[in-house]
């Protein structure tokens, strides 16, 4: 596999690594395999994860 264009990780007791390649987002929780996200399936989550943001945000279940 190529080097990924950029990668970050969120350290925790299961840490999350999100590399960027071309086309495709991969991402790993601790020492699981790298899961391939297209490009769609990164818009999908981008939109779910900020419905989750706000829900923290507000604590409406309606939000969801």
């Amino acid at each position: 596999m190529m080097e990924p264009i950029r990668t970050w990780t969120f350290d925790g007791d299961n840490p999350m690594t999100i590399s960027l390649y071309k086309p495709v987002v991969t991402v790993k929780c601790g020492n699981g395999p790298e899961a391939e996200l297209s490009p769609n399936q990164l818009k999908q989550l981008t939109e779910r994860l900020e419905d989750v943001g706000e829900f923290f945000e507000s604590e409406d279940p309606e939000v969801l």
